[in-house]
């Protein structure tokens, strides 16, 4: 078991990263700290509604810091630091001048199109 927690707390930044990039590409409006917060509270509340008390039906997994409470901080921290990251990255910017509507209004305004 404790092998299945430690593999579950590597493996949960790497997940959290990975889809945060995904959001800060191609959806990022919020900041990272919003973004973040948001993430941490959609894995918590799956957490409690769906593994704590559908599939266990016990509050217990929340004892355990190994299986809870670390995944839940490296999932905050990989997601806000992947954002902070993103955020610094010409290419995010790119992407909204390109695909984003904000964008193509603020490609149009440059060209003096309304």
């Amino acid at each position: 078991m404790r092998r299945a927690l430690l593999a579950h707390a590597i493996a949960a930044p790497w997940i959290a990263a990975a889809v945060s990039f995904v959001y800060f590409r191609w959806f990022g409006e919020a900041t990272p700290l919003a973004a973040a917060v948001w993430f941490e509270g959609f894995v918590f509340v799956l957490d409690l509604l769906l593994v704590a008390l559908v599939i266990n039906r016990s509050l217990d997994m929340f004892r355990s810091v190994l299986g809870t409470w670390l995944p839940l901080l490296l999932i905050f921290m990989a997601t806000l630091l992947t954002g902070a990251l993103m955020r610094g990255a010409a290419g995010v910017e790119r992407r909204r001048d390109v695909v984003g509507i904000a964008g193509c209004d603020r490609a149009a305004a440059a060209q003096g199109i309304s």
